[in-house]
């Protein structure tokens, strides 16, 4: 049986087209905290932390899930496992496999394809109020038409802008970043997170939440 959801944490040199797998583990079932659950495993692996102190080394977190018809290809992190990640400068890197008729083949369509109404994707900064603790949107980024490299761009875009307005007091506001991915095309909803963006992140005890309905 495949597993539904696997965790590798890689190592590779700038220049060098190879990686070196660092640890591996996987599940059958999905579970809506497996992923998370999973790589503060890999990152506890031995090796990884003595690793992540050279220079030359680049690590990444590699997410690849299994999700069939009437799945979706959510990620869910803690504030606490994006911030293990950026203590060892790892970047992420989230590979779902669509499969059946949900999968549409793993591919974005064209442009050209008849754009919808409403905006493909959208990334929201939420937080709850210190004062109030009503939940507040603190930014919101849309993008009309999603093309690859837009989650990335709207995370980092609605952290700087729901930053300014939290100034020195983020982690008392349990913040969240909310990415919603909506399409008729079929995109595929596989992203990467630099290394900067998950610091940035984990310095203000942001959490993730990605859930596309693709």
């Amino acid at each position: 049986m495949h597993p539904e959801i696997e965790v590798k944490l890689t190592a590779s040199v700038a220049g060098c087209a190879s990686c070196d797998l660092m640890a591996q583990l996987s599940l059958e079932v999905n579970e809506l905290d497996a992923a998370d659950v999973l790589i503060r495993k890999v990152i506890d692996c031995r090796g990884a932390a003595s690793l992540s102190e050279s220079t030359h080394q680049t690590l990444e977190v590699d997410v690849r899930v299994r999700a069939g018809e009437g799945d979706r290809a959510c990620l869910n992190l803690s504030s606490a496992t994006l911030e293990k990640m950026a203590s060892i400068s790892a970047s992420l890197n989230f590979d779902p496999e669509l499969t059946g008729d949900g999968g549409a083949d793993g591919l974005e369509l064209g442009e050209d394809s008849a754009p919808s109404t409403r905006p493909e994707l959208v990334v929201v900064l939420v937080g709850d109020s210190p004062v109030s603790g009503e939940e507040v949107i603190l930014s919101r980024v849309e993008r009309q038409q999603y093309r690859t490299g837009d989650i990335q761009e709207g995370v980092h875009e609605a952290l700087q802008r729901g930053l300014e307005k939290v100034g020195g007091e983020a982690k008392v506001w349990a913040l969240e970043v909310g990415v919603r991915l909506s399409s008729q095309r079929g995109v595929w909803p596989g992203f990467n997170l630099s290394c900067d963006v998950i610091r940035l992140m984990a310095s203000s005890g942001v959490s993730l939440d990605f859930d596309p309905y693709v």
